[in-house]
């Protein structure tokens, strides 16, 4: 049975895609090599696309070269009449989904809620600041109320925040410390512990290359995205 996880808010650019590849590419590695599918349910299909052009160039460099993990472009619908199998094919399924939400549509009308009601796992990527605090306050309150009609399944919805982007300059510790505080007391949606700094590496990013190192190394990006992973491994494996 699969771990099947999404990194959602309704706030735009805060690194849903980015960090459904990064997490793929790490446990997809020979450190881990689970079986792992990252499913764009995205409209803009940006990862189908990194994926495609990551074909094209290991396709000039390498002779039959395999991708370690499989990336499929699916609806709702799609998703729905092959999720069965998935779960038994794979280890770990990412759904990366648009996303923006209707505040005024029935929840239970909404696609969000109907693709939520495959997921175990729901990591809520925060940006500091007062925009981003009201943004993932009203999200993170329509998933309060897609767990509470969740509560009696087999399979449960988890609810976790995440700090993303975060960059000392911008926000104080304090500021952010008091943000999250907010955040857990009025949702009580736990965060991790690990936040994730704002690293270019990120950034230059494809579907193939783990940035997951053991242990201690030099290269801070690589050193911060190994712990925030850690601690993910441990959440989802529990």
């Amino acid at each position: 049975m699969a771990k099947i996880i999404l990194f959602g808010n309704q706030k735009g650019g805060i690194g849903k895609s980015t960090l459904s590849i990064l997490t793929a590419n790490a446990l997809a590695a020979p450190d881990f090599a689970y079986k792992v599918l990252v499913i764009d349910n995205d409209m803009q299909r940006s990862i189908i696309s990194i994926r495609e052009y990551d074909r094209e160039i290991v396709e000039e460099e390498y002779e039959d070269f395999e991708f370690t993990y499989d990336v499929k472009a699916l609806t709702y619908h799609q998703i729905r009449e092959k999720i069965v199998d998935f779960d038994k094919d794979y280890d770990f399924i990412f759904i990366d989904t648009p996303g923006r939400i209707d505040l005024e549509q029935d929840i239970k009308q909404q696609e969000i809620t109907k693709l939520l009601s495959f997921v175990d796992y729901v990591f809520v990527p925060f940006k500091g600041g007062a925009l981003n605090l009201d943004s993932t306050l009203r999200y993170a309150k329509l998933l309060l109320d897609i767990q509470e009609l969740r509560k009696e399944k087999a399979r449960p919805l988890n609810l976790y925040g995440l700090v993303n982007f975060y960059r000392k300059n911008a926000i104080t510790i304090q500021e952010l410390s008091d943000e999250i505080d907010y955040l857990e007391s009025n949702t009580k949606i736990r965060f991790m512990k690990a936040k994730i700094k704002q690293y270019a590496l990120y950034e230059r990013l494809n579907t193939y290359e783990s940035l997951y190192k053991k242990g201690r190394t030099s290269n801070k990006a690589k050193q911060g995205f190994s712990m925030w992973f850690d601690e993910f491994l441990r959440i989802v494996l529990q």
